[in-house]
């Protein structure tokens, strides 16, 4: 534990040496308002009068509750909420909630690896200089991703203690030969009749989802198609039924009933999803090889009485309270708790389900404390809160291997290859090897609990999101919080490995080896650490305009910082997407506005640009030469061109 302790302090205390070096990304400014909003909706409890106002983008969407916190240690500090300094202060609380990430990463992985394999997890983890550069710029996903590690760790913790342990490093589980060989034998002494009924509905019920999944598209558009005709021939019978159902049809447009539509189509699929896959392991409940049983009535007092004590027991209020939390920072919290569920129900009998219900009961408690948005209509808005956020809403475009994709059709091979081109190359082989060891050991030994948490939390979903094709953008940083089991995983490479090195003097050689390309990394591209690419890609040169770099324009703080010291006074300087990251560095007396809802021409009426190179955008002007020039190598993250009177975008 000492080692991870020193390692978190170093950090901390290089994370309060460069904080300042960061600039705002594009998010920021408004997530601090909607943090002030959230804040201030507490007004409400002790005057019923005010009506909290949380504006009118998606931000209402996540929990507020480690940014309210920001907001609130910021206000005791005494820093102006919308100072230069406070963004600052901002940047250092996300590193902070790193580190957490840190330590909660050493922990678990300590529950089924050595202490040197489980040190080395944590430090391979800490020198990512993607993970480290969204640690000081990132509000949203990097929290969210320490606080999702804790929810687990407090969670496996609260197992441990309310729970009764069955051995450390396994479940108490049967082999893989031994599952099959008792469902054949289930599946032998099944009746017949029952058996040929269990083949049908399983059989129709399997084609039917994957015809729903990989046929989403052409679905979709035959939908928008029926709409469109019985929208445009009121007379046809279509129609006629169409006039019943709909108000007002005259004053709406057609694309918004095909919207409507196709949302009532996704919420039928997966409602036939989900009741058929009960209907179906409900007839084929007598062959699986762990039984499934329901409660009896009998059992219904001891029940009861076991919740009532559970909400004296510490551990399950403290991870309950984490849980809770975790989903007022984001909306996928539960899958932390479902995690913690899994793991605990394979431990212990029907018995130990109260505890669980529990520390849902608790969790549901501070997650409405924490997120004030819920509170005037708490199921609507937490549905409208799911619906929305899973969906990942962007109507932008996403460079891929030197093309740009829609959000929400982007090629099977977008994940795998971000997976193994934006963390350092050890990662990439250490995951590798893990893997096959991983796979090795469920076919011939027993089923790790590393690699069933890993199943559930990192190759599920992230499958999930593959076969689905659900909107991702900005590499993918909103899913940085299933990232970790990559390096449980490598952790499983590096364990076989000591084994072999058991002296401490080649361990940490190995150890410094590992880490070696991400200290590098981040020393080489700082401030710009998120902008990382590892030599499959060919460093971040390789990656240049064939991959997104600096797509949160983190840039512009510097730019701004140029003009501050070269523009003369009242200069005028237009700023492609995300004026405000410049705005709010420069010059009181320096105007800077956007591209879009500008004062002067863009054409002679302004006397500098700034451009991001992210769709491009540096390629404005092109009469113009940069006067000034963000660069990691050869690849540009922003430029600053002087204007004249005859240039023109």
């Amino acid at each position: 534990m000492f080692p991870i302790l020193l390692l978190v302090l170093f950090n901390l205390i290089i994370g309060a040496i460069t904080y300042k070096n960061f600039g705002d990304s594009y998010d920021e400014t408004r997530i601090r308002e909607y943090a002030i909003q959230s804040l201030v909706a507490y007004k409400s409890w002790i005057m019923p009068s005010y009506s909290p106002n949380f504006g009118g983008d998606d931000l209402r969407y996540y929990g507020p509750a480690f940014i309210m916190a920001i907001v609130f240690c910021v206000w005791l500090v005494g820093v102006p909420a919308y100072s230069v300094m406070a963004a600052d202060l901002w940047h250092l609380a996300y590193f902070v909630s790193f580190q957490v990430a840190v330590l909660c990463i050493y922990l678990l992985a300590r529950r089924w690896l050595s202490n040197w394999a489980a040190i080395t997890v944590a430090f391979l983890f800490s020198t990512q200089p993607l993970l480290w550069g969204h640690a000081f710029i990132n509000p949203k996903d990097i929290p969210f991703m320490a606080f999702f590690l804790a929810s687990i760790v407090s969670g496996l913790w609260m197992c441990d203690k309310v729970l009764a342990p069955t051995g450390k490093g396994h479940y108490n589980f049967p082999s893989i030969k031994q599952l099959i060989l008792r469902s054949e034998q289930n599946w032998r002494n099944m009746h017949r009749r029952n058996r040929n009924t269990a083949i049908i509905i399983g059989s129709i019920w399997l084609l039917s989802v994957i015809f729903l999944i990989i046929g989403k598209y052409p679905l979709n558009s035959w939908i928008a198609n029926i709409i469109h005709i019985i929208y445009t021939n009121p007379q046809s019978l279509g129609g006629r039924i169409f006039l019943i159902i709909a108000h007002q049809v005259n004053n709406n447009p057609v694309e918004n009933y095909i919207l409507k539509a196709q949302t009532l189509f996704l919420y039928l699929r997966n409602g036939y999803i989900l009741f058929g896959a009960i209907l179906t392991i409900l007839h084929f409940r007598s062959v699986l090889p762990l039984s499934i049983h329901l409660p009896s009535k009998r059992d219904g007092s001891s029940f009861l009485r076991e919740l009532f004590l559970s909400f004296m027991k510490p551990p399950v209020l403290i991870a309950g309270i984490i849980l809770g939390l975790t989903t007022s920072v984001r909306v996928f919290g539960p899958l932390a708790g479902l995690i913690v569920v899994i793991y605990g129900l394979l431990r212990k009998d029907k018995k130990s389900l109260a505890p669980f219900f529990t520390y849902a009961i608790v969790a549901v408690v501070f997650m409405y404390l924490t997120w004030p948005y819920l509170w005037s209509a708490p199921f609507a808005h937490l549905k409208e809160s799911i619906t929305t956020m899973s969906a990942f809403p962007w109507i932008g475009r996403v460079l891929f291997n030197g093309n740009y994709y829609p959000a929400d059709k982007l090629p099977g091979s977008y994940l795998p290859v971000l997976f193994s081109i934006q963390f350092t190359e050890p990662v990439v082989i250490l995951f590798a090897i893990g893997c096959g060891i991983a796979v090795y050991d469920l076919v011939h030994r027993r089923i790790s609990g590393l690699f069933g948490i890993s199943l559930v939390w990192f190759f599920i979903p992230v499958s999930l999101l593959i076969l689905t094709r659900r909107p991702i953008y900005d590499n993918f940083r909103q899913i940085l919080f299933l990232v970790p089991p990559i390096f449980l995983i490598c952790g499983i490479a590096v364990e076989a490995i000591f084994r072999i090195a058991r002296k401490w003097s080649m361990r940490i050689a190995f150890m410094i080896l590992l880490c070696i390309p991400g200290i590098y990394g981040i020393g080489y591209l700082h401030p710009y650490e998120y902008t990382y690419y590892n030599s499959f890609a060919g460093g971040i040169d390789g990656a240049f305009r064939k991959f997104e770099t600096d797509y949160w324009m983190t840039s512009y703080r510097e730019a701004a910082e140029y003009l501050n010291q070269t523009a003369v006074r009242n200069a005028r300087i237009v700023v492609w997407g995300g004026f405000f990251l410049v705005k709010q560095y420069t010059r009181p007396d320096l105007i800077v506005e956007p591209e879009q809802g500008n004062t002067y021409d863009l054409t002679g009426g302004y006397n500098f640009a700034v451009l991001s190179s992210r769709s491009g955008n540096d390629d404005l002007y092109p009469d113009e030469e940069p006067v000034f020039s963000i660069n990691r190598g050869n690849a540009i993250l922003a430029v600053v061109k002087r204007l004249s009177p005859s240039s023109s975008p």
